[in-house]
C-alpha cells in the first residue's frame, strides 16, 4: 500500500519546525509530491499543510514519468482546488483523503 502525499501549503505562517519536517521529506515548493510505503508519523504533525491518501497503481505509471529525484514536481490541479485549502477533510482539501487523494492527482497529471 503507497500513500502518496501532496503539499498544498505554500510556505507563508508554516513554523520552523514543520518547515523543517516538509523539507527533509522532500516537500519543499507548493505541489509538490512524494511516495511513502507505509505510514510515517510525521504525517500527523503535517497534515495541516499537505493532502495524503492511498495511491492507485495506474497513477503510479504515470507518475513515475515526473519523477525529479526523490519527489515529483506537479503543476496545479486542472480546474483549481475544489475545496478550500485552509481546512481539513471532509470541507477542505487539506488531510486523509483515503482513495479519493486520486482524483485531484489525476487533475494535476492532466
Amino acid at each position: 500500500m503507497a500513500i502518496v502525499v501532496i503539499r498544498i501549503s505554500g510556505q507563508v505562517d508554516v513554523t520552523e519546525k514543520i518547515k523543517s519536517m516538509m523539507n527533509s521529506m522532500g516537500l519543499k515548493k507548493k505541489f509538490s509530491c512524494i511516495i511513502l510505503e507505509k505510514d510515517s508519523p510525521l504525517l500527523k504533525k503535517i497534515k495541516d499543510y499537505v493532502a495524503f491518501g492511498i495511491l492507485d497503481e495506474k497513477l503510479m505509471e504515470r507518475l513515475n514519468k515526473k519523477k525529479k529525484g526523490n519527489y515529483f514536481a506537479l503543476p496545479p490541479p486542472k480546474g483549481g482546488l475544489k475545496k478550500s485549502s485552509k481546512v481539513a477533510w471532509p470541507r477542505g482539501i487539506l488531510g486523509n483523503h483515503g482513495q479519493d487523494i486520486n482524483k485531484l492527482l489525476e487533475r494535476m497529471l492532466y
